[in-house]
């Protein structure tokens, strides 16, 4: 009898810790998104362009999001915050837009019920206020 409750408790423990892996190299991975607009991440412009998205350190608290240029080297890493929401089929970025103006505000991978926040930089904070006659809007990416 402690022999099976063992043995089911050992096979518990090795699922878990072979789904945490498995999540953990899932979040970790490289995307691309083709952004058909300029835009800024933090306050770091942008071109249109193609770029890859990766999360740096999916097990920390507070994740840091690198975001490259591709075959440029255009690079940004900004420091995010987790956002709750509904499980995603495919893995997006959504943008702040004001007037012709694009500031990244959270990245979603696919199948994960969290995303990440971009906090306002002051340059977009500093639009907001310039523009503020001009509602602001969200534009999303998607990203393979």
């Amino acid at each position: 009898m402690k022999k099976e409750l063992y043995t089911t408790i050992g096979i518990v423990v090795l699922l878990s810790v072979i789904g945490l892996n498995a999540r953990a190299q899932n979040s970790n991975a490289r995307l691309s998104a083709k952004i058909p607009f300029a835009f800024n991440v933090g306050n770091t412009a942008f071109p249109a362009g193609e770029y890859e998205v990766t999360c740096t350190n999916p097990a920390s608290s507070a994740k840091i999001l690198e975001f490259r240029q591709k075959g440029g080297d255009a690079r940004v890493l900004i420091q995010t915050s987790d956002i709750f929401g509904r499980v995603q089929e495919s893995a997006k970025l959504v943008f702040h837009r004001y007037g012709d103006r694009y500031f990244l505000s959270q990245a979603w991978m696919p199948a994960e019920n969290s995303g990440l926040v971009v906090p306002k930089s002051r340059e977009e904070k500093n639009t907001e206020r310039r523009l503020s006659g001009v509602k602001m809007s969200t534009a999303a990416v998607a990203m393979k």
